[in-house]
C-alpha cells in the first residue's frame, strides 16, 4: 500500500516482486523439502517385506548420492575417505548389509557434527540479521525464510526427509517461532527501556549512557531469542531424521513382526498413531 501511495507502477511493480519473493524463499524450499523421499517407518497398510524392500533401495540410492558428493562437491570434507571407500565397496558388491553399517556410521560420525556446524551457521546469522534489523516484521519474515532453507539444507545433509507427520510438526515449530519472533521484539524493548533507566538514573553525568545501553541491549535480547528458535527448529530435524533412520533400521533386522521386542514394539506404535492422527486430521479438513 506504500508503494501504491508513491505511484501506481511503483505499486504493481511491487506486488511483482513479492510474488517472485515468496516462490523464492518458501514455495522453492518446501517444493524441495517434499520431493526428498522419506523412509517408509509404520506398517499400516504394508507388509514388513514391501517396507524392508522399499527401505534398502533407499538407502543404496543415498548412498550412491553420498559418494557422488564427496567425489564431485567441495562438501567432501564432511565425510571421512574411509568409510566412503566401505560405502562404495558395499555399493559395487551390492552388499545391502556393508551399505547399511557404513550408513550408520557416516551418520553418527560424520553427518551429526556437520549437521550440528550447520545449526549453528543458521542460528549466528539469523541473530545477527534480527538484531540489526530492529523490524518485527522482517525478523519474523526472516525468522521463517531461514528456518525453511535450514531444514532444506538437513535434509540434502542426510539424504532423505522425515515422514509427513513429522514435517508438519517441524512446520508448526516454524510457525510458532515466527509468532514468538514477532512479539520478541517488544518484549526486548520493554526490558531494555527498564534496564537502560536504571542505569541512566545510576549514572546522571552520562545522561547519553542509558540511551545507547538500551538500544544495545534490546538488539542483542532480539538477536539471541531468534538465534535460539533457529537452534531449536534445526535439533528438531535432526532429532527426527536420526530418529527416523534408527526406526528403519530396526525394522530392517527384524524377520518377523512377531519378534519385535518392547522397544521396537513401542516405536512402531507410536509411529502408527502419529501417522493415523495426520489421516484423522485431513479427512475433518
Amino acid at each position: 500500500m506504500k508503494l501504491f501511495e508513491l505511484h501506481e507502477y511503483v505499486g504493481y511493480a511491487g506486488i511483482i516482486l513479492s510474488i517472485i519473493l515468496f516462490i523464492i524463499c518458501y514455495i522453492v524450499p518446501m517444493t524441495k523439502i517434499r520431493k526428498t523421499k522419506s523412509f517408509e517407518t509404520n506398517l499400516r497398510g504394508k507388509s514388513l517385506i514391501e517396507v524392508k524392500r522399499y527401505n534398502r533401495a533407499m538407502r543404496k540410492d543415498i548412498a550412491n548420492n553420498i559418494v557422488d558428493i564427496y567425489n564431485n562437491a567441495d562438501v567432501a570434507l564432511w565425510y571421512s575417505s574411509e568409510r566412503i571407500r566401505a560405502l562404495q565397496h558395499g555399493i559395487t558388491m551390492n552388499n545391502d548389509k556393508t551399505i547399511s553399517s557404513q550408513l550408520s556410521d557416516i551418520y553418527k560420525y560424520d553427518v551429526k557434527p556437520a549437521a550440528n556446524k550447520m545449526i549453528t551457521e543458521y542460528a549466528l546469522k539469523v541473530f545477527a540479521v534480527t538484531a540489526i534489523s530492529q523490524n518485527e516484521k522482517l525478523d519474523s519474515l526472516y525468522v521463517i525464510v531461514s528456518q525453511l532453507n535450514l531444514i532444506k539444507r538437513l535434509v540434502a545433509l542426510y539424504g532423505y526427509r522425515p515422514s509427513d507427520d513429522k514435517l508438519l510438526k517441524i512446520y508448526k515449530t516454524v510457525l510458532v517461532n515466527a509468532l514468538l519472533s514477532y512479539g520478541a521484539q517488544s518484549l526486548s524493548t520493554s526490558l531494555a527501556t527498564g534496564i537502560g533507566k536504571k542505569i541512566a538514573d545510576s549514572a546522571s553525568s552520562i545522561a547519553f549512557l542509558g540511551g545507547a545501553i538500551e538500544t544495545v541491549l534490546g538488539s542483542t535480547f532480539d538477536g539471541v531469542a531468534n538465534l535460539t528458535f533457529a537452534v531449536k527448529v534445526g535439533i528438531e530435524t535432526r532429532r527426527y531424521l536420526i530418529k527416523e533412520y534408527h526406526l528403519q533400521d530396526i525394522l530392517d533386522n527384524i524377520e518377523d513382526e512377531e519378534t519385535l521386542n518392547e522397544e521396537e514394539t513401542q516405536l512402531i506404535e507410536e509411529s502408527k498413531k502419529e501417522s493415523s492422527k495426520i489421516k484423522k486430521n485431513k479427512k475433518g479438513k
